[in-house]
């Protein structure tokens, strides 16, 4: 129901009134709304067929399958960078609750989650590729990876993955940190914390053990949207840093009009929110004793 039609296709001036008709005939776009669904629902649902690109002329899943990786990599390393600047900080702050570091720990994850993701990577590139020269502009490697090494590939690739990858992961800690901090504050005020430390155990254990333990709850939750949210959110990285993943080819089918695989993509998107929301509860229901035992 979107204004418009497959960009490349339609828009050829050398392409007669005739053609254009025949293309969508071909394509299907000549039929009612609703049997263009049903067509789709059912080539789906029946045969896990998804298509093929009115721009491209390549097989949906199969574009899928090469953009996939490359965003999970993205993905995963953005949330290893979350992981290691988000739950250390939230356990300082949580620790230093009113103090100086706590306050400038809140303000600092304000300020990231404030910020739009696409300005800090076009500053990222402004600075680390054009004025410090020492980080690639964007694409997932060099032009010459082909010639080198694996060693020097790996690298290659490395170097390639820190703007993107540290930036997205930079900024979602800004939520992990508050939410830990939070929650880590309320279970250090428990009367079972109070008698761990009266048993005399080491304040080392008692927040690590006892108190980080229970308060990874709401945390597991995020997480378990955090991970789909991460796979989508990649979009702006993807496209401000050239890479070549979902993201990007979402992007592309959208200033394209290419049906087929927007609508593959933006079922996928559903299907890994679902799948993150269920992660989020069996991992809840491993670390918190209560939910697994309750019923």
């Amino acid at each position: 129901m979107a204004p418009g039609e497959p960009a490349s296709l339609f828009e050829d001036p050398r392409l007669s009134s005739e053609g254009r008709a025949n293309l969508r005939r071909i394509f299907g776009l000549d039929r009612p709304l609703h049997q263009q669904y049903l067509t789709w629902m059912r080539s789906v649902l029946l045969r896990w067929d998804w298509g093929t690109s009115f721009v491209h002329g390549r097989p949906v899943s199969a574009m899928i399958g090469e953009a996939f990786p490359n965003t999970v990599r993205l993905a995963l390393a953005a949330f290893l960078v979350n992981l290691l600047i988000g739950i250390p900080l939230g356990i300082w702050a949580a620790l230093k609750r009113g103090q100086r570091g706590d306050h400038w720990i809140r303000l600092a994850s304000i300020l990231l989650f404030s910020m739009p993701t696409f300005w800090i990577g076009l500053v990222a590139i402004l600075l680390f590729a054009g004025v410090l020269s020492i980080l690639p502009a964007g694409g997932m490697q060099s032009t010459h990876a082909e010639q080198l090494t694996w060693g020097a590939l790996l690298i290659d690739r490395l170097r390639h993955l820190i703007m993107p990858a540290g930036i997205l992961g930079l900024v979602t800690s800004a939520a992990t940190i508050r939410l830990l901090r939070n929650s880590l504050i309320e279970v250090m005020s428990s009367d079972f914390i109070r008698t761990a430390r009266a048993c005399g155990l080491p304040e080392v254990r008692v927040v690590l053990v006892h108190g980080l333990r229970n308060a990874l709850g709401p945390l597991l939750q995020f997480f378990g949207l955090l991970l789909p949210g991460l796979l989508n959110g990649t979009l702006l990285m993807e496209v401000v840093f050239s890479w070549p993943g979902l993201g990007r080819l979402m992007f592309s089918s959208i200033q394209d009009a290419d049906f087929p695989l927007i609508l593959a993509l933006t079922a996928m998107t559903g299907a890994l929110v679902v799948g993150g929301s269920l992660l989020a509860d069996l991992l809840q229901a491993v670390v918190d004793p209560r939910v697994r035992h309750a019923g």
